[in-house]
């Protein structure tokens, strides 16, 4: 894209965290969105001109074109915002591990405002929710893999950013419906059964 300042990944190309966790890609995520917000302006300012030509001829099929473009800008601004989100959300999946990650630090990452930032992750139910939510299907893969078998659950409720083991419980039942360790129970049962 731009020789020398990004890596060869684009923010909204690939799966999540094909970029790395590099000063470069946090540039690429910083740059994307000020294009997709100055691409969702110019969008706008286009049809709303438009619509103003197509109303001062004053005939109803100019008033009929100009809502079918409105509605066009509307879905491409849609898409837009889609594409910022995705974004954002492989920022956050490349830095799922830091203890700093919090809306502070996405913003000086990607160069948004607190209010975009919030208002992007409406619809995953906040973004507190959504790096909650990824922390728990995080730790849900680890019981499940075996791989962790020896941690105690205290041990990856801290590594997962929790509080204290009885919050990771909470928070774990309430999305699963199972205690952590009996996952891992059900998931070593089924692994030596398998064998």
């Amino acid at each position: 894209m731009w020789p020398g300042l990004v890596p060869d990944c684009h923010p909204w190309q690939g799966a999540v965290g094909d970029c790395g966790d590099t000063p470069a890609a946090d540039f690429a995520v910083r740059l994307s969105g000020s294009t997709l917000a100055a691409a969702r302006c110019r969008i706008r300012r286009a049809a709303e001109k438009k619509i103003k030509t197509l109303r001062a001829v004053g005939s109803r099929q100019a008033a009929t074109v100009a809502v079918r473009l409105k509605k066009a800008s509307w879905e491409v601004q849609g898409s837009l915002r889609r594409a910022e989100l995705d974004s954002m959300k492989r920022l956050v999946e490349r830095h799922l591990d830091s203890p700093q990650l919090s809306v502070d630090f996405i913003c000086a990452r990607s160069g948004w405002s607190r209010a975009t930032v919030y208002r992007l992750f409406e619809t995953e139910g906040g973004l507190a929710r959504y790096i909650r939510r990824r922390h728990l299907l995080t730790a849900l893969r680890e019981l499940l893999s075996g791989q962790h078998a020896h941690r105690r659950i205290l041990d990856l409720a801290v590594s997962h950013q929790f509080s204290s083991e009885a919050a990771f419980n909470r928070a774990f039942r309430r999305t699963f419906g199972l205690p952590p360790g009996k996952v891992r129970d059900l998931a070593a049962r089924s692994r030596s059964a398998a064998s």
